[in-house]
């Protein structure tokens, strides 16, 4: 009996140890699963947080960088659309009624044309494409001047993309590129040209209706969203970065003021250092080029050099805010040249510059665009003047900047300046 007793006890003993190592293993599985499903979850947020950041950066270099004869500094690509029965990564245009679609990452079309695009191609962590919407007015050349008055007025809104609590973010944006996320109920993805609402989101938050796939673009709501009726349900996972107006347009006026740079560099370096006299600030007709005028604007029919871009349609956006001066030692058949810096420019009070690109940049107080015949209306303080100190300011220096927002570039006959 005493050994058919042990012999029955340790049976029960062994299952109780066998079903506690079930219950802890099980709940052990069901923790590593919840915590691994978190990691991994966080873990695919910040590769698509990564990607989306790369696509910004190739976005931003791709606007800033064109200057061909049909585009200009700033345009931005439009959407890889599904109208004309594919996603083959290049942009489909026009583009001024529906403006989104598939980030065009592209340059050759599925037919083998080129077609320009941004030859990068980003998936999110899913390994989708992203998703891409544009503001009217960086794609509507015909009727939307690129130059820094964009920054105050704009003749189409700008796109608005808020939280996932309904808080605004930026209403300024000029491009918005979207990862999808994981499918939602009500989506489906298994056609061969599944529309953008198959892969972007809706929701109505806070009385105010929010849609990430809309074929004329107007708001976007980012982040993880929850049914307010059932909070346990995802009705949004998109997840948006953006590029606005402020950011881009301090670019795109370094750009242009390094093309008024490299059109007089390389005048100066075919005619001895020297530069070729200015057309007058009160001439906004012919901007000829005028002797004796040693500060103004780039004089039109001067530069015949290859690469000089100021004689393409483009240009005309930006010729009043564009103005340049030099000493009378590099004016036209001078023999000498800057040598001391006495007789040189500075800028800030340093510096021996042969001349000098001044950039007007958007207008402070009572300056007047419209009014192009007066340099005050573009340029601040001593800026607007022939002299020999030129100021400029980083828009950290939020004091000084606040007086004078002028770019000042400085030329140099293609030697140090940069």
């Amino acid at each position: 009996m005493k050994n058919h007793y042990n012999k029955h006890n340790a049976q029960k003993g062994g299952a109780l140890i066998i079903f506690v190592l079930v219950l802890v293993l099980a709940g052990s599985a069901t923790l590593f699963s919840l915590l691994d499903g978190s990691d991994v979850k966080i873990e695919r947020d910040k590769n698509t947080a990564v990607t989306l950041a790369e696509a910004k950066v190739a976005l931003l270099g791709y606007m800033v960088s064109r200057t061909t004869a049909t585009v200009r500094p700033g345009d931005l690509p439009c959407p890889d659309k599904s109208a004309d029965h594919n996603y083959d990564g290049t942009q489909d245009s026009p583009c001024s009624s529906s403006r989104i679609g598939k980030f065009p990452w592209s340059n050759v079309d599925h037919l083998g044309v080129f077609n320009e695009g941004i030859v990068l191609d980003l998936v999110d962590a899913n390994g989708d494409r992203f998703w891409y919407a544009v503001s009217r007015n960086l794609v509507d050349p015909t009727n939307v001047p690129v130059n820094s008055d964009l920054v105050i007025t704009s003749p189409y809104p700008w796109l608005s993309v808020y939280d996932s609590r309904g808080n605004l973010m930026t209403n300024r944006a000029v491009a918005v590129i979207v990862a999808s996320g994981n499918v939602l109920d009500g989506q489906d993805r298994s056609s061969a040209l599944p529309s953008a609402a198959q892969y972007l989101d809706h929701v109505t938050l806070n009385a105010v209706t929010y849609n990430n796939a809309a074929s004329s673009p107007a708001k976007f709501i980012s982040g993880i969203v929850y049914d307010p009726l059932n909070p346990n349900k995802v009705v949004v996972n998109d997840q948006i970065t953006y590029i606005t107006i402020d950011e881009v347009m301090p670019l795109i006026e370094i750009r242009v003021a390094r093309e008024a740079k490299k059109c007089l560099d390389d005048y100066a370096k075919i005619n001895g250092g020297n530069y070729p006299w200015a057309a007058p600030v009160i001439d906004t007709v012919t901007y000829a080029s005028t002797t004796g005028t040693r500060f103004g604007r780039l004089p039109s029919g001067t530069f015949a050099t290859a690469g000089c871009n100021t004689a393409q349609a483009w240009w005309a956006d930006w010729q009043n805010f564009v103005f340049y001066t030099f000493p009378i030692s590099h004016q036209p058949g001078s023999p000498i040249g800057c040598v001391v810096a006495g007789d040189c420019l500075t800028v800030n009070g340093s510096g021996v510059n042969r001349a000098l690109v001044l950039m007007g940049r958007k207008a402070m107080g009572a300056q007047n665009h419209a009014i192009p015949n007066i340099a005050n209306n573009f340029l601040e303080g001593s800026n607007a003047s022939l002299t020999t100190n030129y100021l400029t300011y980083k828009p950290s220096d939020v004091v000084n900047y606040s007086v004078v927002n002028d770019l000042v570039q400085c030329l140099d006959g293609q030697n140090n300046c940069k």
